[in-house]
């Protein structure tokens, strides 16, 4: 009776998520706790495990969402980003298939450093006026530019250490999955747009540009060594071995001191600043899922919960692979699963109760998370993207949908592979 209760509240919040009424920032952490005081959960472990510890509990991802924040505004304030991309559309000069792959691919780059829906912003007005004005149709373009994000933010280390933070796993492990999942989605991606080319007849033979949308000209001339930076944390933390957190910090110095030495303190002091703005929406999200996923580990709620979800463990490899390819578009419209919503208590229950190996959880959250990422039309950046090129939101998902369930259930397969 009591779980039948928890899964009526995890609908609840779900379905008042859904219809706006009330932000995840709130409804996570009030779910985390009422379902505590539902399974039994005595007061003082509510207020001291749950409350207290769940909100430091993912403290080293909080740091690495700010300093992902911070090397992604050094990247943008002083031009290193508008230079990569003017640089590939000037390299591929008037071939629209050509400049759809390269600027995708320059994106993607981008995004193993950029974070944050102001980053969306700066590079989207850069690269989507160029396609568009190429021939390339407004709803191929939207779509082309948030699957290049997805694909290069697999990469992006500060989601890697909210996965080794959140399932306690080997950074070394995520770091090997995640390179997997690159390579899946990157052809992924490349079939994409060779699919829609020929639908569209390898796009007009005209161009057309977005009215007053004409990417930015001029701005300072930016050294070529500079334009390492947003890999070079991906340098000091696969070649150096450097931590995470002091990866970012050297990429972010890189960056100022290849472009601006002089004025090195004043851009990374509002680097640090419009950084915390652009990474706050997601480190209070992390507070509430810190709370949800202490919540989930406590005796009572898996006394409760093991009977619903215990029975998994003996599901076979394939049965992993197709329920959970055919369940993926359920991170949807803030779905039940989510991985940055109330979907991260079931996976953190599933690993609690070790229903799944560890890594195993690990490589279905990474595996979902691609769909969430490129299809969920609740994302800001989805929202940004379609009203930027004029587009219905849900015709972006309606194109990539079937695209990242293919990855999902690829990745699935992979994650079967290696860890069953």
């Amino acid at each position: 009776m009591t779980a039948i209760i928890l899964f009526f509240i995890f609908l609840f919040f779900a379905a008042v998520m859904l219809r706006g009424k009330m932000p995840a920032l709130l409804a996570i952490p009030a779910m985390a706790v009422l379902m505590a005081m539902i399974s039994g959960v005595g007061y003082e472990e509510i207020l001291g495990e749950i409350v207290v510890d769940g909100t430091t509990r993912l403290g080293t991802a909080y740091m690495a969402v700010f300093f992902g924040a911070l090397l992604g505004q050094v990247t943008i304030l002083t031009g290193i980003a508008e230079r990569i991309v003017k640089l590939a559309a000037e390299f591929c000069g008037d071939k629209p298939v050509i400049i759809t792959f390269t600027l995708a691919f320059v994106t993607g780059v981008l995004f193993v450093a950029l974070t944050g829906l102001g980053a969306v912003i700066m590079v989207g007005t850069l690269m989507l006026p160029i396609l568009v004005s190429v021939g390339v149709p407004r709803k191929m373009a939207g779509a082309v530019f948030i699957m290049a994000f997805g694909t290069g933010y697999i990469m992006n280390m500060s989601l890697w250490e909210f996965y080794r933070t959140a399932l306690g796993v080997d950074m070394s492990q995520v770091r090997i999955f995640a390179v997997q999942v690159l390579a899946v989605n990157f052809v992924v991606t490349i079939l994409f747009i060779l699919f829609y080319a020929r639908k569209n007849l390898l796009f007009a033979t005209c161009s057309v540009r977005l009215d007053h949308r004409k990417p930015p000209a001029g701005g300072a001339a930016v050294p070529g060594i500079a334009l390492l930076t947003p890999l070079t944390p991906l340098i000091f933390h696969l070649g150096l071995g450097w931590p995470v957190i002091p990866a970012f910090i050297g990429g972010a110095l890189y960056g100022v001191l290849t472009t601006k030495p002089r004025e090195a303190s004043r851009i990374l002091t509002r680097a640090a600043l419009k950084g915390l703005e652009s990474g706050a929406p997601a480190i209070i999200l992390m507070v509430g899922i810190g709370m949800l996923l202490n919540m989930s580990g406590m005796p009572e709620v898996q006394e409760v919960m093991e009977p619903v979800l215990g029975g998994l463990e003996h599901l076979p490899w394939w049965g992993f692979v197709l329920g959970f390819t055919l369940l993926s578009p359920l991170v949807l419209f803030r779905g039940p699963l989510n991985p940055f919503g109330l979907g991260i208590g079931i996976y953190a229950i599933l690993n609690s109760m070790e229903v799944f190996p560890a890594l195993a959880i690990m490589a279905l959250l990474m595996s979902l998370t691609q769909v969430q990422t490129v299809c969920d039309p609740t994302n800001t950046h989805n929202v940004w993207v379609a009203g930027y090129t004029e587009t219905p939101v849900m015709a972006i998902t309606r194109m990539t949908l079937l695209f990242q369930m293919f990855v999902a259930f690829c990745a699935l397969s992979l994650a079967a592979f290696w860890y069953f």
